[in-house]
């Protein structure tokens, strides 16, 4: 698969669910099946302005025709984003501070880290094809 295509449906997902999430927080959190835990719109709807900028960095840069660089970036950026994420989602969770339907969150967003820091390591990024 190639680097493009992962990164603009990880960005498109984040951008809507961000979008959602500001506009509808709990109907959201129903979708995603999670019906207990914080409730608080406003603090939703903020949560929803960061996944919809985290979104919105993927997209910014892969709309266009990014250098190595660029996509070094973001994939560096956005993994470690993901990766405090994830993490702090899993100690919630094991805590009890968030109910079960959360670990959704967590394994989507440490999964997609650990691609993007393969991708890193991987050293191809220069490589139009690997791109897309």
């Amino acid at each position: 698969m190639r680097i493009r295509w992962l990164l603009l449906a990880a960005g498109f997902c984040d951008a809507a669910t961000g979008i959602a999430l500001l506009l509808a927080p709990l109907a959201t959190l129903g979708l995603m099946g999670i019906e207990d835990g914080p409730r608080d719109p406003a603090l939703l709807r903020f949560v929803g302005a960061f996944v919809l900028g985290v979104g919105a960095f993927y997209l910014r840069v892969l709309l266009g025709r990014p250098r190595p660089e660029q996509l070094a970036t973001l994939l560096g950026g956005t993994a470690l984003i993901r990766c405090l994420v994830g993490s702090y989602v899993s100690v919630a969770l094991f805590a009890g501070w968030l109910p079960l339907p959360w670990v959704s969150v967590a394994l989507t967003d440490l999964a997609l880290a650990l691609i993007q820091w393969t991708l890193l390591a991987g050293g191809k990024l220069d490589e139009p094809r690997s791109i897309g």
